[in-house]
């Protein structure tokens, strides 16, 4: 089975459960033998799985911050949330059925606290790390957005670090590592949190002396992709109760001439 493991120092925690801060399309969340729709601020209880359709996506943010963003066609079962505002006395278990989603996990010191992530056949330990894991059942891949993922599998530790590593893992056991390129990892990001997530990881990694207005002419340019991301909207402010959940609404006007 595929885990994606991180230890950490703390002591108990309550479980605690995830917020829906993001919300797009058909997305379901199944707790026992009932299935509703996911909507925006939703709580999402720990044993619940969250399924979503074609054309759909959403984020979830952990008790500790930490989060998770599935993208379309994604099935997701969070099997642990123990969570604090205190990482390290967070515990968390999820499980990706098939799909892909792409992690942002707080850094956790120590040897009591616990980050999980399995799909069906590998191991991944993480600090302080955002990836993505993709899997259909049989075969699985991790990719690192940033930081670095220990995978393991049976007895075989692959070490990922940096932007673009990744490594497949299938019945014959790990393929070569890879280098992925940025264009491949914006794709992945576009996937996984739409053209905003694009949006924003270019603005944030982007050096201060280079975010000046063609900076931010060539972060817009690669930050829409396709016509379908081009919407005729007005520009929206954040609302404070955005703000205090930790997440506000960035809307975009393009005018073209």
């Amino acid at each position: 089975m595929v885990m994606l493991a991180l230890l950490i120092a703390a002591g108990p925690a309550a479980s605690t459960p995830a917020v829906a801060i993001h919300v797009v399309g058909d997305v379901q969340v199944k707790t026992d033998a009932q299935s509703v729709p996911l909507v925006r601020f939703a709580p999402v209880p720990e044993g619940a799985t969250v399924i979503t359709r074609a054309q759909s996506m959403a984020t979830l943010r952990l008790g500790n911050g930490s989060l998770v963003r599935l993208g379309a066609d994604t099935e997701l079962a969070l099997q642990e949330l123990e969570q604090s505002e205190v990482p390290a006395r967070s515990k968390s278990r999820l499980k990706v059925a098939f799909g892909r989603i792409w992690l942002k996990v707080n850094a956790l010191f120590g040897d009591d606290a616990s980050f999980e992530v399995a799909t069906e056949n590998a191991v991944a330990g993480v600090r302080g790390t955002s990836f993505w894991v993709m899997g259909d059942g049989k075969t699985a891949r991790f990719v690192v957005d940033s930081g670095a993922v220990d995978v393991k599998s049976g007895g075989t530790l692959v070490d990922l670090r940096g932007p673009g590593s990744a490594v497949d893992l299938g019945a014959a056991g790990f393929g070569v590592l890879q280098q992925l390129d940025a264009a491949t990892l914006a794709a992945l990001r576009h996937a996984t949190g739409g053209g905003a997530a694009v949006l924003v990881h270019e603005l944030t990694h982007t050096r201060p002396r280079e975010r000046g207005r063609r900076g931010l002419r060539e972060a817009l340019r690669r930050g829409v992709v396709g016509p379908e991301a081009l919407a005729d909207s007005a520009v929206r402010l954040p609302r404070r109760s955005d703000e205090l959940r930790g997440v506000a609404d960035v809307t975009v006007e393009l005018r073209l001439k």
